[in-house]
């Protein structure tokens, strides 16, 4: 019992836990001509700096010449797309003299990339993103002057609640908790960096699609940890690929000032914990002197939660083609069985999840081709009294990693065959939205896909709420002949909205001739296809469509990529799922899909079909606002700064745009001086804009190049319709 409580008390200390890389490959040109502005050391570094960062617009390049620029204050940056550049390092910002703040640099704007600058002596974190989507960290060095001191800052490099991560060829020495954290992201790349002198040199917490590789961690007290913890925002951390780093001699002893990381024990090379899908291989491990890789639940750590969404186990990890080598040697921090003078260079705690059936090992554990790597089940729920060093039923392979998102859509298997007839996978279900978006024409054809045992939070208004790992698919497409749909059907592009712990993320699918779902690929940048059909009356009919790029996915969907068509007033209403029409929100209730039942049919919101004509024209020409403008003309959507709010829930004239003169429409207005003109829809902005073809005054401004006839007459008709009243101004 005396060595049972030693080791329980070890992994209690374990829950918790450049940049430069060998060859940084520093920029050394001068890139005077790309900056926007240019800075210099001065008296007022602090005043010069933070004003600059105050100031910066959107695509500002920050250039810093050599020198040491002094802060006493934490720095601030909101703006998006800025860049900050310092050249080989050269320019040193230190923080020594800091007397307010937690950080050096605190960073909420998109789009920001730091290169080549040189951070020392921040009271708290070095530079931190908090909610950023796309940042880079490249070439950047993060020390503290007293070396490796429990009095430095926590974390160095400090993305957190971010997406589209990337820290490369970056050197960290010194940080008191973790050099490289990246915490509750998604979509994230650590690679090339050095990390060496911190207590954790990289950690991936709780985050979600990492690739961490190339990486050198050395003389840390632990290397590289994987993990999740419980109580925070991001549940599920997953899918984390660590491969071809150096980790080695990470034996310092624990310098931490406080907190749960303080009790990690020197000398681990690897720590997984509590993550799944996580891959270790092409690493060499050696001289950690406790043990190469440990892998334990949260369990281990006799360390109770409360939080029930929280899932303590580890499961689907593969570890292979590593090499360890003079790990375990001297175990002063890991005290199992105290007598023994070696261990193992991997160890695994044993536990499994008792609800699931755990005769195949290789749901928690495969081992394969570490060469002569040694092992130890520890078998920490059982008191460590049926330890084994028989790695044998760990012999098993998963399949590699698969990174998301895939390059082809087949690899997503949401289509049989082909995908071309678009015939949902198992699991796939379609559904259809009462007020379509106008896209030039194209057809749509709409799916969801909510992970095995997983629900949705239903919500009467607003937006649904899809658990981690659900898809959004809608694939766009011209009928040859929209008179005669058997005469064919040409899929154009696919878009994926996909769901994990901290979003969702856009991606785009463009189909090629083939029609085949194996040869459409992924696309970022957008594109136009050339399109040609035969209309309803008989009218040849050519477009150039537009394929967004991802980024303008945000400009109907929003900076958060919420869903626009999956919400009670959309999916209220009938589809035939092969049993005869039934309501698509009674379709899904009856399938289990909701963690709550949806209230009562009529009680539900709605929106009609604007062209059916059997509905009161007021209900159409309001859906039709709603389905094609109220994703930005909402009162936090990308248009709010009209104050034009065309959701269907408005109910002020003015807010409708009735008599309203706009704030600043420019050649938007075409000379009319208000949004609607009563009775008068040819002196109403709104008519002018919805018929244009020009790129600055057309709306919608996505996704569409040509006008929608039948949606202008219908708001012309519903204009019409009005009581005529004079606008103030005439």
């Amino acid at each position: 019992m005396k060595t049972t409580s030693r080791f329980v008390l070890v992994l209690c200390a374990l829950t918790i836990g450049s940049c430069d890389a060998e060859d940084p490959a520093p920029s050394g040109s001068d890139t005077s001509a790309e900056c926007t502005v240019r800075l210099t050391p001065s008296a007022n570094d602090q005043v010069n700096v933070q004003t600059a960062l105050i100031e910066a617009g959107s695509g500002a390049v920050l250039c810093f010449d050599d020198g040491t620029y002094s802060f006493s204050e934490e720095l601030e940056l909101v703006a998006r797309n800025v860049k900050l550049r310092g050249t080989k390092r050269g320019a040193v910002w230190d923080f020594k003299g800091q007397l307010g703040g937690g950080n050096g640099l605190s960073v909420t704007g998109d789009g920001f990339v730091m290169e080549d600058l040189w951070v020392k002596n921040t009271k708290g974190d070095g530079v931190r993103a908090l909610g950023v989507d796309g940042v880079t960290f490249r070439r950047v060095k993060v020390t503290w002057d007293a070396g490796s001191v429990e009095t430095n800052g926590a974390y160095a490099v400090y993305p957190i609640g971010s997406r589209n991560v990337l820290v490369e060829s970056c050197e960290i020495v010194g940080a008191s908790d973790a050099g490289v954290y990246v915490g509750q992201s998604s979509q994230i790349i650590v690679r090339n960096n050095l990390v060496h002198g911190n207590v954790a040199g990289i950690e991936i917490e709780n985050s979600v699609d990492a690739d961490v590789y190339n990486n050198h961690a050395y003389d840390n007290t632990a290397g590289i940890l994987v993990f999740n913890l419980p109580g925070l925002p991001v549940k599920d951390g997953r899918r984390t690929r660590v491969f071809m780093n150096l980790v080695e001699n990470n034996n310092r002893l624990n310098f931490a000032g406080g907190g749960i990381v303080a009790f990690v024990p020197s000398g681990l090379g690897f720590m997984l914990m509590a993550n799944d899908e996580t891959e270790v291989f092409q690493n060499t491990v050696r001289g950690n002197d406790s043990t190469g890789l440990l892998a334990v639940s949260y369990q281990t750590t006799n360390m109770p939660f409360t939080d029930t969404a929280y899932d303590p186990y580890g499961e689907r990890l593969f570890v292979n083609d590593n090499m360890f080598t003079g790990n375990g040697n001297q175990p002063a921090g890991l005290l199992l069985l105290a007598e023994k003078p070696k261990l193992e260079d991997i160890l695994w705690d044993g536990r499994v999840d008792p609800a699931k059936n755990n005769a195949d090992k290789s749901l928690s554990l495969c081992l394969k081709n570490n060469g002569g790597a040694t092992y130890r089940n520890v078998d920490a729920a059982g008191l460590f009294r049926n330890q084994t060093t028989d790695a044998s039923q760990h012999d098993c392979t998963h399949p590699p990693l698969a990174k998301l998102p895939f390059e082809t859509l087949a690899e997503y298997k949401l289509f049989t065959g082909t995908g071309q007839a678009q015939e949902p996978a198992t699991g796939v279900l379609p559904y259809s939205v009462a007020a379509p978006l106008f896209a030039d024409f194209s057809g749509k054809h709409r799916f969801v896909k909510v992970p095995a045992n997983q629900k949705i939070t239903y919500q009467p208004d607003g937006v649904w709420q899809f658990p981690s790992g659900t898809i959004l698919v809608k694939t766009f497409s011209y009928l040859a002949d929209e008179r005669n749909p058997a005469a064919g059907e040409r899929m154009i592009e696919t878009r994926l909205l996909i769901k994990d712990p901290t979003g969702w993320t856009a991606h785009t699918y463009l189909w090629t001739p083939s029609q085949s779902q194996a040869d459409a690929r992924r696309l970022v940048a957008g594109t136009r296809v050339d399109v040609t059909w035969i209309d309803a009356a008989g009218t040849p009919q050519a477009n150039a469509y537009r394929v967004p790029n991802i980024i303008q996915c945000g400009g109907c969907h929003g900076t958060k990529l919420d869903t626009l068509g999956l919400r009670t007033r959309q999916m209220n209403r009938d589809r035939d799922y092969g049993a005869g029409p039934v309501n698509q929100i009674d379709h899904l209730a009856s399938l289990g899909l909701f963690t709550t039942p949806p209230q009562p049919l009529a009680e539900r919101a709605r929106l009609v079909d604007p062209s059916n004509v059997a509905e009161p024209l007021e209900d159409r020409a309001r859906s039709y606002l709603d389905a094609n403008c109220a994703h930005c003309h909402n009162a936090a959507g990308a248009a709010r700064n009209s104050n034009l709010l065309l959701n269907r829930e408005t109910t002020s004239k003015l807010d409708l745009g009735v008599c309203r003169t706009p704030v600043a429409a420019g050649r938007g207005a075409g000379g009319r001086k208000h949004d609607i003109v009563p009775g008068k829809p040819d002196e109403s902005i709104m008519i002018f804009r919805v018929e244009s073809t020009e790129p600055d005054i057309k709306m919608p401004e996505m996704p569409t190049a040509l006008p929608d006839p039948a949606g202008a007459r219908l708001l012309r008709d519903w204009i019409m319709a009005m009581t005529p009243e004079g606008c103030p101004g005439g």
